[in-house]
């Protein structure tokens, strides 16, 4: 049982650090917004860094680079995408703008831009 205990402790904590290897630290607008607690599986998350850098997994990218990606995640999902932009909030739009545009042109129809929930709290 202890044996059985210990591996699912193991297991949660990999799990849980393998999540945030594909966050950047940035400074998300803070915006009214649909609350998602999970990733869905397969998301491929875009982070833009305030010097307007575009890293996925720990990653720096080239546009070109990151549209390689994508459309290699398209193929390779038979259609099914999910993108997530995590753009800081001191980045220049243009940035945003063109990583939309160049996944318009790959057939991505949809993407979620990611923000943080104003803080409502009393006090």
């Amino acid at each position: 049982m202890v044996d059985v205990v210990f591996l699912l402790i193991v297991f949660f904590l990999t799990t849980s650090s393998l999540v945030e290897l594909t966050r950047e630290r940035v400074d998300l607008p803070v915006e009214e917004g649909e609350a998602i607690d999970e990733e869905r599986a397969g998301t491929v998350v875009v982070n833009v860094t305030e010097e307007g850098r575009i890293v996925v997994e720990g990653e720096a990218l080239t546009r070109e680079q990151l549209f390689n990606k994508i459309a290699h995640e398209l193929s390779a999902g038979g259609g099914e995408f999910d993108l997530l932009i995590r753009a800081d909030e001191a980045a220049s739009l243009a940035v945003v703008n063109s990583i939309a545009e160049g996944v318009a042109e790959l057939g991505v129809r949809g993407w979620r831009l990611a923000t943080e929930v104003p803080y409502e709290g009393g006090g």
